[in-house]
């Protein structure tokens, strides 16, 4: 369940990150306009295409750090 979380939450990150600078720069934006620019969507197409094509490597990477037994 751990992992599926992790390459969750690297799938949703344009998204994170977004809510995540309306919060820190104090509400001073409005995120409505940031979904509704092609500039945002672009970005995250380019993110996700770049994104399947490592999630091979991601997930051994993550089986390699769960599966590894502990000292």
């Amino acid at each position: 369940m751990k992992k599926l979380t992790i390459v969750l939450t690297f799938a949703a990150l344009p998204f994170l990150l977004v809510w995540a600078g309306f919060v820190l720069t104090a509400f001073n934006f409005n995120p409505h306009d940031v979904f509704n620019q092609g500039a945002f969507w672009g970005l995250s197409c380019m993110y996700w295409l770049l994104y399947v094509c490592l999630i091979p490597v991601i997930v051994e990477a993550l089986d390699e750090c769960f599966d590894k037994p502990t000292k």
